[in-house]
């Protein structure tokens, strides 16, 4: 969803030093091993982050979470009971970790705004191996899953944020361009501590940084994390 864009908000807002367990990947799945061109990423669930957070040394000052870009299961075709059973160990696994905890919602208007063949046109040309489910199978999937996410996050205290229309155009699910640093200062606008630090920390891309753990064309690349670290960031990538 841009991480360039969310790291210039997180760095706004939060005094060094920062320490940072980032999970991203075009595509991700909470569960499952997922492929995007020439290179593949574990599930979230499967990934190294937990085994990290485990062992980090305590924390020092405040800690929160992230939770965002949550709806890629649907399009792979599994069902929205396996989705929100999946994020629900997402979120019962990160909340021991952090103070705070935020959800986002998925852009749900983008679908109202797709007629039957449009779903289905956009649905092949994002995931052409997966045949689309039903458009209104799509629709109360979707509501059942904006629901559920309300009530987790009830459940453990977390703060819920809703996309607006105007952060997407003609895709439906990727944030405009231009709109990307606005969409990721509203998800992270609670972290806030009150006066903006204002720096930029320009030393830190994770544009060609490695995760712990990927495939590329098949063969098991691991990368020793963190893969920043200076004296105001440091930055674990999975």
């Amino acid at each position: 969803m841009g991480m360039k864009a969310a790291s210039r908000e997180l760095f706004r807002i939060l005094p060094p030093p920062v320490d940072l367990y980032v999970v991203a990947g075009h595509g991700r799945s909470l569960k499952h091993w997922t492929s995007i061109g020439y290179r593949s990423l574990p599930g979230v669930l499967e990934c190294g982050l937990w085994d990290a957070l485990d062992s980090a040394p305590p924390v020092e000052g405040r800690s929160a979470g992230l939770i965002t870009d949550i709806g890629n299961d649907l399009l792979y075709g599994h069902s929205a009971d396996d989705l929100m059973r999946w994020l629900t160990e997402v979120v019962t696994r990160t909340r021991p970790h952090v103070d705070e905890l935020v959800l986002t919602h998925m852009p749900t208007f983008s679908f109202d705004r797709l007629t039957p063949l449009a779903y289905q046109t956009f649905s092949r040309f994002f995931m052409p191996n997966v045949k689309p489910r039903p458009y209104e199978k799509m629709r109360s999937d979707l509501t059942y899953v904006s629901e559920a996410i309300d009530e987790l996050a009830a459940s453990v205290g977390a703060v819920t944020v809703k996309p607006e229309p105007e952060w997407y155009g003609v895709d439906p699910i990727h944030l405009r361009l231009t709109k990307k640093r606005e969409a990721w200062r509203a998800y992270v606008e609670s972290f806030a501590t009150g006066e903006e630090v204002g720096e930029e920390r320009s030393g830190v891309s994770i544009l060609f940084a490695r995760p712990a753990e990927m495939r590329v064309l098949g063969r098991v690349v691991r990368t020793k994390q963190p893969i920043h670290h200076d004296k105001s960031v440091k930055l674990n990538l999975y």
